[in-house]
């Protein structure tokens, strides 16, 4: 993805931090949710990990109870990347191949194993989703907190991810990401 649009991402998703007043990880999305009206809806599920769906002026988020802690996070702040990334009033994003079948007109977005790695939409949710996460300007604060020679060690990675309450798979991720976009000559 292009440096202007990570950097539009990233924007998007400081001005849903400041606007609902959060400032320190971890993110606690429900306070999003409550924020901007959004129903959170749970249920088991072998088809889908989360979905987001608007129709009119409701928007919901569905996430599976079978996933947990750090990757229902991920999967509620991907599904909130959807919610203010994508201009559509009836619109529906189901991760997975699972199909939605309603008595309305809607888009669905699939990712699945057969899906196109590079679906643009899901790229931009999760780079949404790691960015509300572990904002790059709160990581880049713990980051300078550390010597060059720990910024990848297993145990800093740990520590951030705890912190961020990400697993610490998204944790490496946005620390190779945050060093190569914003930090490459500051740290």
């Amino acid at each position: 993805m292009r440096k202007d649009k990570i950097l539009e991402i990233e924007n998007a998703a400081e001005k849903v931090l400041k606007k609902v007043r959060i400032n320190d990880a971890p993110v606690p999305l429900e306070e999003i949710l409550t924020h901007y009206k959004i129903t959170l809806l749970d249920a088991p599920s072998d088809i889908y990990s989360g979905m987001m769906l608007t129709t009119g002026k409701k928007t919901y988020i569905g996430l599976n109870t079978n996933e947990h802690g750090p990757r229902k996070r991920f999967t509620m702040a991907h599904e909130l990347g959807h919610f203010f990334l994508e201009n559509a009033e009836e619109r529906a994003f189901v991760d997975d191949s699972a199909t939605i079948e309603r008595g309305m007109k809607f888009e669905v977005a699939y990712r699945n194993k057969e899906h196109k790695k590079g679906d643009y939409e899901e790229m931009r949710a999760n780079a949404f989703a790691a960015s509300l996460l572990m904002p790059a300007k709160w990581l880049i604060r713990d980051l300078k907190n550390l010597r060059k020679d720990q910024l990848f060690s297993a145990k800093s990675i740990k520590d951030l991810a705890t912190k961020y309450q990400v697993s610490e798979e998204a944790m490496r991720y946005r620390v190779m990401n945050v060093l190569n976009d914003f930090l490459v000559e500051t740290v």
